[in-house]
């Protein structure tokens, strides 16, 4: 029986107004996991239907929607619960391009054998950081690019201030050499890569994103187009909760096989190299240390400057976007001081998560 069917009928069990109260086991009964998958367009859903509460699902996005915040999504059990703005509006995320795209890149890389973590970046990229010759670059693992933790700073071009491993520290130059390192291995622009192998089966539509060439660093990477992780990916709200809900099932589409589920946990989890704040794992940030106590330890995210946002949450079953300008006119309050980012996403999900009345 198809998805759509299972769903209608599933929910038709809730209609029924002459039927006596139910306990709240009976209720926790019929919440039962029933799973969605997007085709071209989404199922939504009422939230009592996947155990939400719509007032408190009113509160998110109205809090979303502060400081210029301009739409968003909660999707839970693959159906959108709640949804604000103009699905159909293009935002650059900025650095939420790292996370979704760039780890996206690179676990395609490993699983497909072109690459393994800890080979150092000169065995396929000899001429990185040319720009700026060190003794230490053959030190450089691709590990230690994917957490910045390659010892780069934040210049244009970057330096070397740090030996390879021994100190985090965020880099947005060192996140795209590790972008120029993929197209040599995939021999082919990573738009196009990134379009057959995700966007394609994801069904989001060519109209739905796009991926601009390199800003700050060479248009080309031996011969081929170069695309940065630092940002550049324009991106809808709906598109951005795909890539989540990609996640969410640990690399899985509806029964095809995208990312292997052992990359997406290395992927969401953070690295025991002594990154820049302790929860970051491969341009992911995540909680599974406990660092923010309002929201689940499983809960991970991509995060672009304006706080455009996309939070993935396993045990709740929940992918959650909130879209910002790509400016810091657009960041949401919470957190110790602006550069908390990581205490702006845990202030938004704090608020998804107290919408849940089902687990």
């Amino acid at each position: 029986m198809k998805t759509s069917a299972l769903r209608s009928l599933f929910l038709a069990t809730l209609a029924p107004l002459a039927s006596p109260p139910s306990s709240n086991a009976e209720e926790a009964n019929r919440l039962e996991a029933v799973t969605s998958w997007p085709g071209r367009d989404w199922e939504t859903a009422e939230p009592r239907t996947v155990g939400m509460s719509a007032d408190r699902l009113a509160e998110v996005a109205t809090y979303a929607e502060q400081a210029g915040g301009g739409s968003g999504c909660v999707v839970r059990r693959g159906c959108i619960v709640k949804e604000w703005g103009d699905p159909k509006r293009l935002v650059d995320v900025k650095s939420a391009t790292k996370g979704t795209l760039g780890a996206t890149l690179l676990g395609l890389a490993v699983d497909d054998g072109l690459v393994k973590l800890d080979d150092p970046a000169r065995k396929y990229y000899p001429e990185i950081s040319a720009e700026r010759p060190d003794d230490r670059l053959d030190e450089i693992t691709i590990r230690q690019l994917a957490t910045m933790t390659a010892g780069f700073d934040d210049e244009r071009p970057p330096r070397l201030v740090y030996r390879p491993g021994t100190s985090g520290i965020y880099s947005n130059d060192g996140a795209n050499m590790l972008a120029e390192l993929l197209t040599i291995r995939f021999g082919d622009d990573l738009s196009s890569v990134i379009r057959r192998r995700v966007m394609g089966p994801l069904a989001i539509q060519p109209d739905e994103w796009s991926w601009r060439q390199n800003a700050y660093r060479p248009k080309t990477i031996r011969e081929h187009i170069s695309r940065e992780f630092a940002s550049g990916l324009t991106i809808t709200h709906r598109a951005l909760a795909r890539i989540g809900l990609l996640y969410l099932h640990d690399g899985d589409w509806n029964g095809r096989r995208i990312l292997s589920p052992e990359f997406v946990h290395i992927a969401t989890t953070p690295t025991d190299l002594p990154a820049f704040v302790p929860y970051y794992a491969f341009f992911w940030g995540s909680n599974a240390r406990g660092t923010f106590p309002d929201i689940p330890k499983d809960a991970f995210w991509a995060l672009g400057l304006g706080d455009s946002i996309v939070v993935v949450c396993p045990s709740l079953d929940i992918v959650a976007v909130r879209m910002g300008t790509g400016s810091r006119d657009s960041m949401l309050p919470g957190g110790e001081n602006k550069e908390d980012w990581g205490g702006r996403v845990a202030a938004f999900f704090k608020l998804v998560v107290q919408a849940v009345e089902q687990p």
